[in-house]
């Protein structure tokens, strides 16, 4: 008598296990590669402002060791071929950079498109890069003006998901709640946030190390952020 093949079909409960098994797997396996996702987009950001300060330590070279102004008013043709009168940090460094990409933290929803305003999520700190402590207006440091750069936020993730829950600026505070016109550290990384110091060198720190409220002011501020004496 010849023998019956046996079904290769699954039973409903075989198939039931199945579906929980790859519920499960699925379940351990989705926050890993989400963490790994959020690792590579820290690392990329991480990049983006280490090249934006050795941009800018090729800036202060080409200029006579000064830093770079936050910002002026002047004719300019920006990246994206639209023209304007605002000319930022962002703008002065495209040179040394030649890329739009770099300006915008790949964690932040609004990206750089090269024109007018810098934002995408990268800040600049105007405590290190204007004199206000030095001389009696505005006008950019030098080198010499800055006690140690190694130890001075120059740039610094910001706007969308910051601490404050302020928008986009190229401009940056320390202060959980900064004036209008200025940006708060952004924790986007798990807690932490990219930041390049004034010697070209960057890491990611915890916000709660180069946040804070007053006391801290332009004369007396954090010392992540106004290094300098009167």
């Amino acid at each position: 008598m010849s023998r019956q093949p046996r079904s290769l079909g699954f039973t409903l409960i075989e198939l039931l296990v199945v579906i929980a098994i790859i519920a499960i797997l699925a379940s351990i396996l989705f926050p890993v590669f989400s963490r790994a996702r959020d690792k590579a987009r820290q690392m990329s950001c991480l990049s983006n402002v280490r090249q934006l300060a050795l941009a800018h330590g090729m800036y202060c070279s080409d200029n006579d060791e000064m830093l770079v102004y936050t910002l002026y008013l002047a004719g300019i043709e920006y990246p994206n071929g639209t023209v304007g009168t605002r000319v930022t940090w962002g703008h002065l460094l495209y040179p040394y950079v030649r890329n739009e990409a770099v300006y915008s933290c790949p964690s932040n929803r609004h990206k750089w498109d090269g024109g007018g305003d810098p934002f995408g999520g990268i800040s600049i700190n105007p405590f290190m890069t204007y004199s206000f402590v030095v001389t009696s207006g505005p006008s950019p440091a030098s080198l010499a003006d800055i006690d140690d750069p190694s130890t001075t936020v120059l740039l610094v993730d910001t706007g969308t998901g910051s601490i404050g829950g302020d928008p986009d600026g190229f401009l940056a505070l320390w202060q959980t709640h900064p004036p209008q016109g200025f940006a708060s550290v952004a924790p986007r990384h798990s807690g932490r946030c990219d930041v390049a110091f004034g010697d070209g060198h960057a890491k990611a720190m915890a916000v709660n190390d180069i946040t804070g409220e007053q006391p801290y002011d332009a004369i007396n501020g954090h010392p992540l952020w106004v290094p300098r004496k009167p």
